[in-house]
């Protein structure tokens, strides 16, 4: 047995009050590196995309180097009408395999510095940096071509609509992205 004074015994007892709260301090601090890790993960959580916030801000790097360095920049606008809305005809897990052949199928027609993004539950941004308009109706091609092809569950195919856009002389980012709102807009409304 152990002998100890109470003057000791109280000095032991504030050692491992603080042992305690300093490992349960620890504990909260990895919980909460670990939430700040997924909220600032750039890639998608259904598919193998980069998320909205993520391509928005690539976009806007890549305007900025287009600019300055005098090279062409292309956007991809890319819609899947199957996926629109709550009222689609996937449920959540056949949804997310539709989502993560998508991409991957894109990103294998793709070069490593094209990115893409994912807007929203049907809509998704494929950067072309250092791409004019007629290399980027050939990935337009191929693209619809490899999904065309795309064997989803249940036998049914995946479509999708694509326009292209490319930023005008002098113009700013932020219209450049209103109007990438506005072909996403029109793809939604399009019925062919």
């Amino acid at each position: 047995m152990l002998l100890v004074s109470p003057e000791q015994a109280g000095e032991l007892a504030m050692a491992y009050l603080v042992l305690t709260l300093l490992g349960a301090l620890a504990g909260g601090e990895q919980a909460r590196q670990r939430d700040l890790l997924e909220a600032t993960r750039p890639h998608d959580d259904d598919c193998d995309a980069l998320r909205a916030s993520a391509i928005r801000e690539r976009l806007a790097q890549e305007f900025i180097r287009a600019r300055r360095l005098d090279q062409r920049l292309s956007v991809l606008v890319i819609q899947l009408p199957q996926l629109d809305g709550p009222g689609d005809a996937y449920d959540r897990l056949t949804r997310r395999q539709c989502l993560r052949r998508f991409a991957e199928v894109t990103q294998h027609g793709c070069r490593a510095p094209d990115q893409l993004g994912r807007l929203d539950d049907d809509l998704f941004w494929l950067l072309l940096p250092d791409t004019g308009e007629n290399g980027a109706l050939m990935v337009r091609q191929r693209l619809l071509d490899a999904v065309e092809r795309l064997a989803l569950p249940g036998g049914d195919g995946l479509s999708c609509r694509v326009a292209l856009c490319a930023p005008h002389d002098q113009e700013s980012l932020s219209t450049f992205e209103e109007r990438l709102g506005l072909k996403a807009r029109l793809l939604r409304e399009s019925t062919t």
